[in-house]
C-alpha cells in the first residue's frame, strides 16, 4: 500500500454515511414529486430527504477531512524533508478493532537538529510487530514549518519482519 494511502475508519464511515444520505435524499425527493398531493404523504418524503441530506453532508465531511489529511502527508513525503528516529515503544490501539485484533502502533523518538527531543505515533498498523523492532531506525516525515504534521514510514520494519499466519484456524 501506498504511504499515507492506509483505508481509516473515517473513511469507511465518512462513504457508509454519504452513500446513505444520497439514497435517503433521492428517495425522499421522489416520495415528494410523487405523492405531493397529500400533505402528510409529502411530510414523509421530506423528512426522508432532511435526514438524508444531514448523512450526505456528515459524510462529505469526514471524507473530505481524510482526503486533506492525506493531501498533507504526500505533501510532506514529497518534499522529502525526514529525520531519523528509534522505536521506543510498540502498542496496540485498543480503540479500534479489525478482524478480532488490534492494529499497532510505533512510538517513534528522534532527536531534531536543533537538539530538542520529540516522540511521534505511527498510524494504525495491522501486520503484527513484535518486539525485536524495539531500538530500530525508521524515517519520521516531517513539515519544516510545524512537527505536528508528520508521518512514521513503518515500511523497514515491516519489510524486515515477515509473519506467516498459520493456514488452519
Amino acid at each position: 500500500m501506498k504511504k499515507g494511502k492506509e483505508v481509516s475508519a473515517l473513511q469507511i464511515i465518512g462513504i457508509i454515511y454519504a452513500i446513505l444520505g444520497g439514497f435517503f435524499v433521492i428517495l425522499g425527493s421522489i416520495f415528494m414529486l410523487v405523492v405531493s398531493r397529500e400533505e402528510d404523504a409529502g411530510m414523509v418524503g421530506t423528512v426522508f430527504a432532511g435526514i438524508g441530506g444531514i448523512f450526505l453532508i456528515i459524510g462529505l465531511v469526514f471524507l473530505l477531512i481524510i482526503h486533506f489529511k492525506r493531501k498533507r502527508i504526500q505533501r510532506i513525503i514529497r518534499e522529502g524533508y525526514f529525520v531519523w528516529g528509534t522505536v521506543c515503544g510498540i502498542s496496540q490501539n485498543y480503540s479500534i478493532q479489525i478482524n478480532h485484533t488490534h492494529p499497532y502502533i510505533l512510538k517513534v523518538q528522534c532527536r531534531m537538529p536543533d537538539g530538542q527531543v520529540h516522540v511521534f505515533s505511527s498510524g494504525s498498523i495491522r501486520q503484527f510487530i513484535p518486539a525485536a523492532a524495539m531500538g530500530k531506525m525508521v524515517k519520521v516525515y516531517v513539515s519544516r514549518d510545524n512537527y505536528k504534521y508528520n508521518y512514521v514510514d513503518p515500511e523497514p520494519i515491516l519489510k524486515e519482519f515477515v509473519v506467516h499466519d498459520s493456514w488452519m484456524h
